[in-house]
């Protein structure tokens, strides 16, 4: 009999209720579950995370589906029986060769030992579900476009009606398709370890076929893989990193020079500050500020790890003064502000069922912050970048046009070494799912008279 404790379909409830519950993100979770080798067998790591992040990605087509077989709503079912009913209605519409009793017999051993209470529910649930399997409701393109689309990709509705203010209903639609789908795997090469070329030929011998990125200079896009790309001996040496094409691209927006000094602002874990240690060759020097302790120690242990030797961290509270002996005194200041997100949602579905407008709110709040102090840093002639992984008007635009209409002495300037694909008509950095098939970002360059 199979140990219900280290069934992927049981890990991945566990960790979707994590998530709910706590907060927490599922790429960290995931990791950790598989780090435990509770799973060994290669097909039922796959599966775990195809459960989890499919479910994720559909969590409110699927709710909408369940809300049709139960007499209650779904949001009445406590965290765990939920997400065992959406795992298994999202193995039965999305996954293949998974017969339908199968299924059930396991969603209802995983309601026994996480919600005894549930466990007839689940069973007739389902059951009732599978059977009008062919012939269950399916969201109708009605005049209410924006609950249409945010039932059928699976968005928030509120999200699709604020895309669909600023970018209309056919590129709204593009997006949220686009949000639900499996992301690329994109790594940066360390040109500080290793060139491109070499890290093509090195991924190869480990069964990996990777090609280079379309605008990144270090980017590789992974086509075929037969083992995780994190247990790569190159990624635990240092050699390379995973981050998405439009993240990597911050870096050549700040275009940071050999021997020039260049605050990161918010700064997390390091990825953009090791990149433009990088392209700078370990010359000149990187301040890099953030203000999570835990972070900051992280960010220590990667620059080790990634042979990076020009890099100073700090912690503090960007939005108040860090020290008075930086006024003026950076070539490059980037502000990577902290955001809602929403350009990210392939990646960490999660996020959108965590969202409100609230946070919108706050989040422009706290960028209209860091950006007024970080403008202080900036030496004559030297260059402040904004950028954010949102894509909404009011953290990108609104920002940068609020902050320009208070500071005469800087002005915005065109992108240096950026493909004039990926720049707007107003010389701001932007990246989409649905255009380039990469992470939304946003970025504008200023530079001080």
């Amino acid at each position: 009999m199979t140990n219900i404790s280290r069934s992927p379909r049981y890990l991945a409830v566990r960790i979707l209720s994590q998530v709910e519950q706590k907060k927490a993100f599922a790429e960290v979770l995931i990791d950790r579950y598989l780090s435990a080798k509770l799973l060994n067998d290669p097909r039922d790591r796959r599966l775990l995370t195809e459960i989890v992040y499919g479910t994720l990605r559909l969590q409110g087509y699927l709710d909408w589906i369940l809300n049709h077989f139960l007499e209650q709503s779904v949001s009445s079912l406590s965290v765990a029986s939920r997400n065992i009913l959406r795992t298994a209605i999202y193995q039965r519409y999305f996954l293949e060769k998974i017969p339908p009793y199968a299924i059930v017999s396991e969603a209802v051993n995983i309601a026994k030992k996480m919600d005894n209470k549930y466990t007839k529910l689940t069973n007739a649930v389902l059951r009732a579900c599978f059977q009008k399997f062919a012939t269950c409701p399916k969201p109708k393109d009605s005049e209410n476009l924006p609950q249409y689309i945010a039932i059928k990709y699976a968005h928030p509705q509120w999200l699709v009606e604020e895309w669909i203010a600023q970018w209309g209903v056919d590129q709204t639609r593009e997006l949220c398709m686009a949000n639900i789908k499996v992301p690329p795997i994109v790594v940066r090469v360390n040109s500080l370890k290793i060139t491109r070329e070499k890290a093509i030929e090195e991924l190869r011998n480990e069964g990996i076929i990777a090609e280079r990125t379309k605008y990144s200079p270090d980017g590789l896009l992974i086509l075929e893989h037969n083992k995780q790309i994190r247990e790569t001996a190159l990624l635990e040496n240092g050699y390379l990193q995973i981050q998405d094409e439009a993240s990597q691209l911050v870096s050549y927006l700040a275009s940071p020079q050999k021997g020039s000094r260049v605050l990161d602002l918010c700064a997390g874990k390091g990825g953009k500050s090791a990149h433009m240690a990088a392209i700078m060759n370990n010359t000149g020097e990187i301040i890099a500020v953030d203000i999570n302790k835990k972070k900051s120690i992280i960010f220590e242990s990667q620059m080790k790890k990634l042979g990076v030797k020009n890099t100073k961290m700090i912690v503090a509270d960007a939005r108040y003064e860090i020290c008075t002996h930086y006024d003026q005194s950076f070539d490059r200041v980037l502000v990577d502000a902290p955001c809602t997100g929403t350009g990210t949602l392939r990646r960490a579905p999660e996020i959108k069922w965590r969202l409100s407008i609230e946070d919108v709110i706050r989040c422009r709040e706290l960028q209209r912050q860091l950006i007024q102090q970080a403008a202080r840093y900036v030496r004559r002639g030297g260059r402040l970048v904004y950028v954010t992984c949102s894509l909404l008007k009011e953290e990108n635009e609104t920002i940068v046009e609020g902050f320009l209409a208070n500071q005469s002495n800087f002005s915005l300037t065109m992108p240096e070494g950026i493909h004039y694909d990926l720049l707007d008509r107003s010389g701001f950095f932007r990246t989409s799912p649905h255009i380039q098939g990469m992470d939304g970002f946003f970025g504008a360059v200023m530079i001080r008279k």
